[in-house]
């Protein structure tokens, strides 16, 4: 941006006159990261909001899992807790060709009475 008086650089944040460098353009280091820092807040709000759901989504399903004897839950007490089924990190199938849903290293499986199966992916030691 450059300013039609004396052709001076001009600050993408704050419109003062930059000295030094032609080709800079900010006038400091405040400047150059509040730039930054908004065009970067506008970006990363959708996906950070995304990966909360699937953290608390996850924490819910370990939480869950590790008060359950037999690692299945009414789906009432998944919601109860905040859990939202729409956010998932992937799918995998088990050994029986049941589909599950997971939330990093936990899925889980609808089964009969409104009843969620909890499993832990194997392989991780988290």
């Amino acid at each position: 941006m450059e300013n039609s008086n004396n052709d001076k650089p001009i600050c993408l944040e704050c419109g003062d006159k930059i000295r030094g460098r032609s080709d800079k353009k900010f006038c400091n280091d405040a400047c150059r990261s509040a730039h930054h820092n908004k065009k970067n807040k506008v970006v990363s709000n959708p996906q950070k909001t995304i990966n909360n759901l699937l953290s608390k989504n996850r924490r819910i399903l370990k939480d869950c899992f590790e008060q359950s004897e037999h690692n299945t839950v009414p789906i009432t007490k998944l919601e109860n807790k905040g859990f939202v089924f729409n956010f998932y990190t992937h799918l995998s199938d088990s050994n029986k060709g049941d589909s599950y849903r997971y939330c990093y290293d936990f899925g889980y499986h609808p089964v009969a009475n409104g009843e969620v199966h909890i499993t832990k992916y194997p392989g991780t030691y988290l």
